[in-house]
């Protein structure tokens, strides 16, 4: 199925986390492989999807195959909601809706993830990329720019020493 369905998603209470089972998506648009994606629970109660999602799946009693996002044995949150959720809520804190989509959580995810210290290899794992077209997607801060630069720097220091240039090279 192409659809995220309620069957998808698993409370794992021994390892206190949601377990996300994606067998389809842009990358897998075969569901050749099945992707699981855990989340761990959060101390804050406002950012844990643990408790979101024991709440949903107490309240509304769907059928295993629903949409994994049903709000009621019918309704559920298509992409299309979301998006104009999304864009709602980015208008009202005074950003322009038209650079947003769905699309820029996993941009976003990326170059977070890799903003905090996580390798390029934990981006494209947590990302399902199959191949480095991600690294389009990681946004490198004038700071990071900086260290790189000073990386750079100190390598052919050390390497190079005190180089002497040939006369008439530099004034």
């Amino acid at each position: 199925s192409t659809v995220l369905t309620s069957d998808d998603i698993v409370l794992d209470e021994e390892r206190q986390c949601v377990l996300v089972f994606v067998n389809f998506s842009k990358t897998n648009q075969f569901s050749r492989r099945h992707y699981c994606i855990p989340i761990p629970r959060n101390e804050d109660p406002a950012l844990d999807l643990y408790r979101y999602v024991e709440l949903l799946f107490s309240r509304v009693k769907a059928h295993e195959d629903s949409p994994a996002m049903s709000f009621s044995a019918k309704g559920f949150i298509t992409h299309r909601t979301f998006t104009v959720k999304l864009k709602s809520w980015l208008s009202k804190a005074g950003l322009d809706p038209a650079l947003f989509s769905g699309h820029s959580f996993r941009r976003g995810g990326a170059s977070y993830l890799y903003s905090i210290g996580g390798s390029t290899l934990m981006v494209q794992v947590m990302g399902d990329w199959r191949s480095q077209v991600f690294t389009r997607y990681l946004y490198l801060t004038m700071e990071d720019r900086q260290s790189a630069q000073a990386l750079i720097k100190s390598a052919i220091n050390d390497t190079v020493g005190n180089t002497v240039l040939p006369q008439g090279v530099l004034p």
